[in-house]
């Protein structure tokens, strides 16, 4: 903020340019001046000072006099208000310019050069021819894999027909008989026990009446 001496060279000013307002004694308002502009800058003071000297305030401040201490706290308040704005604004553009400098300079290295566009397509080439002949050498493997699978089954097949008897003619002749393996003896089935003779029926007594033959 500015201090006394300053405010004291910007009223120096005024006085000198113009009279002071009816009933105003400059040295016995300095105080009011003093708290009136202690918390603006001496830009802003100086810029106030000048936009009233060319009369670019507003029009319900006298222009005969030098303004009273609100009347001035006022002018230089519109001055910080407006240098304010113009700062965002200026803030504001550089800021925008800053953002298409970057997106031009990414552009910039985003974009390919012929002889890079054509080696990126070369190397996409290659990857997919090498893709697809890994796709079908896999192939290739696993049906080889499939062929040499089967071609084992077999030979374990006739090998294990051949070493119990399993011939075609064998199997032909007799479909369900089986070779036992070495070691292993045919057992016969044990025989069943003849039924018993049915016993002849006991005789019947003369005291032996039927349910229900009395009466």
């Amino acid at each position: 903020m500015v201090s006394q001496a300053d405010i004291a060279v910007a009223i120096k000013r005024l006085s000198d340019a113009m009279p002071p307002p009816r009933g105003v004694d400059p040295f016995k308002a300095f105080a009011a001046y003093t708290d009136a502009l202690s918390k603006f800058t001496m830009e802003e003071i100086n810029e106030g000072i000048s936009r009233y000297l060319r009369g670019e305030c507003d029009e319900k401040i006298s222009l005969k006099f030098y303004p009273r201490p609100p009347e001035l706290a006022r002018i230089v308040s519109g001055v910080r208000s407006e240098l304010a704005i113009n700062a965002e604004k200026q803030r504001r553009a550089e800021v925008a310019a800053q953002e298409r400098l970057e997106f031009a300079e990414a552009q910039a290295v985003r974009q390919r050069t012929p002889d890079e566009l054509l080696r990126h397509d070369e190397l996409m080439r290659g990857f997919h021819r090498s893709h697809a002949a890994a796709k079908l050498d896999g192939i290739g493997s696993r049906g080889e894999r499939e062929r040499r699978e089967a071609a084992l089954r077999a030979a374990e097949t006739a090998r294990i027909r051949e070493e119990y008897g399993m011939t075609d003619e064998r199997l032909a002749e007799t479909r369900d008989a089986r070779r036992l393996p070495p070691g292993m003896k045919q057992l016969a089935a044990p025989s069943l026990p003849a039924p018993a003779e049915p016993t002849s029926a006991p005789k019947r007594r003369e005291d032996d009446v039927p349910f229900g033959g009395l009466g």
